[in-house]
């Protein structure tokens, strides 16, 4: 049970990292950079709880068999 906050944390982590690689200023209209910054880490909360879970899951499916 405890092994999830650390997926969580690490995958948030991971995320981060990987969200940094994209300009979301070219997405973005100009004079616009919070937005990107917000748009940035919602892309980056969302994508740390699917791999969370993904992981989460791939762990507890594979105690069962």
């Amino acid at each position: 049970m405890n092994y999830k906050i650390y997926i969580y944390i690490i995958s948030l982590f991971l995320s981060a990292y990987a969200i940094t690689g994209i300009n979301f200023e070219n997405i973005i209209r100009k004079n616009r950079v919070k937005e990107a910054k917000v748009l940035s880490m919602v892309f980056c909360l969302a994508l740390a709880y699917l791999v969370a879970n993904f992981v989460i899951s791939f762990i507890e499916y594979s105690k069962i068999m």
